[in-house]
């Protein structure tokens, strides 16, 4: 609750421990830390049928170990990931509704503005506006003397924020349904791979993969966006290369020494 308050400052306030759980106001509607939920009060009775809230484990490596794997550790995974597609996680979404003042598809879009962004028209929440331009001076600074991070940018063929849509496979809102997720897409992927999901179709054990096996964006590109608040997809276990989200409060948590 700390970490949300100092992630969402003047959003997120008055952490307070009421009828057995934590809470916090956010835009003044209080939400509770119920069993690991961030739940509205009229949810916290089925608290289960949700997913935990998303706190992980984020690294401040560009490149973080990847785990090697025996065959039985392999065949657990693959049981894993079989469970997950059998039950997709389900996440309640009002605590980001609250934060980014969105109700519906035509309130998200009341919230978005479009930018130019190195050179590529992008659609991203009006709060995020201002991070996503000093990332931009920062690259622009680098790409001076960085010849890969210049040659990265130029093989950009779009790029892309807001789209009112699911998270793949669940019945999940995407970040990109609040424009706090941005993807940055290659004309090639120079044979590497870039998504798991994409993935796993024709290579079942996706999660060996080395890291010369991944798709990745330049280290100065990856650290211009974590010092805004924004985690990039390709440290997480389900990768996804392309793809970077606002989210502070993982940041905030993990530097804190407190991590998950």
């Amino acid at each position: 609750m700390d970490i949300l308050t100092e992630a969402y400052p003047g959003i997120v306030t008055d952490k307070a421990l009421v009828e057995g759980d934590w809470s916090v106001l956010v835009r003044g509607e209080r939400i509770f830390w119920a069993g690991g939920r961030l739940l509205p009060p009229e949810a916290r009775e089925r608290s289960d049928a949700y997913s935990p809230h998303p706190f992980f484990y984020y690294s401040g490596d560009y490149e973080p170990p990847l785990p090697s794997y025996t065959e039985e550790e392999k065949a657990r995974t693959r049981a894993r990931l079989e469970r997950r597609d059998r039950d997709p996680p389900s996440r309640n979404p009002r605590f980001f509704d609250l934060i980014y003042g969105i109700r519906d598809e035509d309130s998200a879009w009341a919230h978005q503005i479009s930018v130019t962004f190195l050179g590529y028209r992008l659609t991203l929440h009006r709060d995020l506006a201002e991070r996503v331009a000093r990332v931009e001076d920062v690259l622009r600074e680098k790409m001076i003397d960085d010849p890969d991070l210049r040659e990265y940018v130029d093989s950009l063929d779009y790029a892309a924020g807001y789209s009112w849509r699911l998270i793949a496979g669940t019945e999940s809102r995407s970040n990109h349904a609040y424009g706090i997720a941005l993807d940055f897409s290659p004309r090639d992927y120079g044979g590497r791979e870039a998504y798991w999901l994409w993935t796993r179709d024709f290579y079942p054990d996706w999660f060996t993969l080395g890291w010369d096996r991944r798709y990745r964006p330049p280290e100065s590109f990856v650290r211009a966006f974590e010092t805004e608040g924004f985690l990039w997809g390709g440290k997480w276990f389900l990768f996804d290369s392309i793809h970077f989200e606002y989210r502070p409060e993982i940041l905030l948590l993990n530097r804190s020494g407190h991590g998950p």
